[in-house]
């Protein structure tokens, strides 16, 4: 109905402006420490038939790596991986690359011989690769994943389980946070800080690079379709010599939209809110 979607309008514009006013206060504390022009981009084998996975062209099986035998679980997005009896559950941690499709799990005390016949329940949909090696804190797992997913682990019954989720279904808010390359320490400072303030609001973001990146980590379009987030932003800093391009700029993609708000709506939310927190100069928007 036309309330309804009033409503949804009005709670998207609520929570956009808890993210802007956020980034807008990040922006600020840095701007006041560089005098620079600030661009702010807008943007499955049987059950019975176990087999050795096969090798994906995509990954290349690295010295001292072995492959584990995958055999299909059930359909509730979960890998279970067996554990020896010796392991406890303070030996485990899971890590998500999420910028490489990749989860870790690293089990310390356990031995590389008890994987050697072990099989691993998941979907092949999904699971793309399983790999292990030993390194001197333990036995460490790769999954190469299909795509981006948000995880949870348990451990019971000498198993560990790991329960995939795609993001959009997991968070009712997300924003790609996508910290420019060129004065990469300034911008991945913003990006960080700005995420954690976000997140206590209970909107999850996700960040485009690692922090020492010396080149974009990955496909900015292919991130956001892992996604699909509400907001795409993108922060950079620039340099000039002349005082009259001293300000904040921000440049929005003309050719899509979030309903309820469009990129030039977002854009000149956020000129408005950095340009007034900076207590700086605007320099426009452009698509």
């Amino acid at each position: 109905t036309m309330q309804d979607k009033k409503e949804d309008q009005n709670r998207f514009m609520k929570w956009s402006a808890v993210a802007l006013s956020v980034i807008a206060l990040l922006v600020f504390l840095f701007l006041i420490r560089f005098e620079r022009y600030t661009t702010v981009k807008v943007m499955e084998l049987a059950q019975d038939e176990v087999q050795q996975q096969q090798r994906e062209t995509a990954c290349e099986e690295a010295p001292g790596e072995s492959y584990l035998i995958l055999q299909k679980g059930d359909e509730s997005g979960e890998i279970g991986i067996p554990l020896d009896g010796t392991v406890a559950s303070t030996q485990i941690t899971a890590e998500n690359r999420y910028l490489s499709n990749q989860i870790i799990v690293q089990i310390a005390g356990a031995k590389s011989d008890f994987y050697k016949d072990i099989v691993i329940s998941g979907n092949k949909m999904q699971v793309r690769d399983a790999v292990y090696h030993m390194e001197e804190d333990g036995l460490h797992i790769r999954f190469d994943m299909d795509r981006i997913y948000e995880i949870s682990t348990r451990y019971e019954k000498k198993q560990l389980t790991i329960s995939l989720d795609r993001p959009k279904d997991k968070y009712d808010k997300i924003v790609i946070l996508d910290p420019g390359i060129q004065h990469s320490d300034i911008t991945w400072d913003i990006a960080t800080k700005t995420k954690n303030l976000l997140e206590e609001k209970d909107i999850k973001v996700y960040l485009s690079r690692k922090e020492q990146a010396a080149e974009q980590e990955c496909n900015i379009a292919d991130l956001a379709g892992n996604i699909y987030p509400d907001m795409l932003i993108g922060i950079t800093l620039d340099e000039d010599r002349d005082a009259q391009v001293l300000g904040t700029k921000v440049q929005y993609d003309g050719q899509y939209f979030t309903p309820g708000m469009t990129n030039v709506m977002l854009a000149d939310i956020l000129e408005h809110q950095v340009t007034l927190a900076a207590e700086g100069k605007v320099l426009g928007i452009e698509s």
